[in-house]
């Protein structure tokens, strides 16, 4: 699959957003930066993995020739598991002595497989329980229509079930299952599927993808954040939005088109390192709060990119074996 760098760029900049998301404290003045702009990221980060996914989705494959395809994501997520292991049975169970190695391994089986991995790796998993859901539609010859039309319910009843669980109840139990089990049906699955959709039908879509109608699902995507601003500011996080299943398609499609002449003359290689920022920087934060407590954000975000920029030619060797390998 050929990159482009506008997408490069896109990616680049939202995972600077996911670093702002987990570092800016939520209050009056910055809740419009935390659900609002930030919140662009991780559908975006599911549509495109879905969009370069096409070859592999667009066929009926063997189980095994899924299994190589869905290993990367997979030994990628055990391994980062492992390296923030020891901060997720930290984070979560800090009561807990170390007496018995038996209930330490129980929980932290726990934090993978429920809770969905430690903090920021739960968007791994969360992709790779939605690419099995695809994967079994269309093995058991669910045709495109019928999936598509369920992945839209899917996520319609993902912002529901979310708006409900955190706004108009109290029920954590609830608003849990939404996020740990539900997101990869909810969330994952149907941006994939957009994304794989995309792929497939891009040059009749680009058609009816107009400078107009993206202005249009911003506007609306904004009176969508307001209302939410409005009435209910005073809680933390909503993670789901509407509008995204529309815009996030139509952001794609625009931004290969742009023709920014300042991107071009950027190194492809600066612009490929969004992936690594993403893994990477709670470390870098937990790192950094060792040395200071009070670190500014924009040093933050340059010690991740710097990090990043620094290991991505030995984790992208990596991928590239585990490829060859069939891994």
């Amino acid at each position: 699959m050929i990159q482009n760098k506008n997408i490069d760029f896109i990616k680049t900049i939202l995972a600077i957003l996911v670093i702002v998301l987990h570092t800016l404290p939520v209050n009056d003045k910055t809740f419009w930066i935390n659900n609002g702009i930030c919140r662009i990221a991780v559908p975006f980060f599911f549509f495109i993995s879905g969009y370069y996914s096409f070859k592999t989705l667009n066929k009926k494959i063997s189980f095994k020739k899924f299994m190589v395809f869905i290993s990367p994501y997979a030994i990628s997520f055990m391994i980062w598991m492992i390296i923030y292991s020891y901060y997720a049975y930290n984070k979560i169970y800090i009561h807990i002595s170390y007496d018995n190695i038996y209930v330490y391994i129980c929980k932290l089986f726990y934090i993978f497989f429920y809770k969905e991995g430690y903090f920021h790796l739960w968007y791994m998993l969360a992709t790779i329980y939605g690419f099995i859901v695809i994967y079994l539609l269309k093995r058991i010859n669910i045709n495109e229509k019928n999936i598509t039309l369920l992945a839209f319910s899917c996520y319609l009843a993902g912002v529901l079930s979310t708006t409900y669980a955190n706004y108009f109840t109290n029920l954590n139990l609830l608003l849990s299952i939404v996020r740990y089990i539900g997101y990869p049906i909810t969330f994952a699955f149907p941006l994939l599927f957009i994304g794989y959709l995309v792929h497939k039908y891009e040059h009749s879509i680009s058609k009816y993808c107009t400078n107009k109608l993206f202005i249009c699902i911003i506007i609306l995507y904004c009176i969508e954040f307001i209302l939410i601003w409005i009435k209910y500011k005073e809680h933390k996080y909503f993670d789901m939005y509407i509008t995204h299943i529309i815009l996030m398609p139509l952001l794609f499609i625009q931004a290969k088109n742009w023709n920014i002449p300042i991107i071009n003359h950027i190194s492809s290689r600066y612009l490929t390192c969004s992936g690594e920022m993403y893994f990477i920087h709670p470390l870098i934060i937990s790192l950094l709060s060792l040395l200071n407590s009070d670190t500014n954000i924009i040093f933050i975000i340059g010690v991740t990119f710097i990090s990043s920029y620094i290991i991505h030619p030995y984790l992208y060797r990596s991928y590239r074996i585990f490829k060859q390998n069939g891994l």
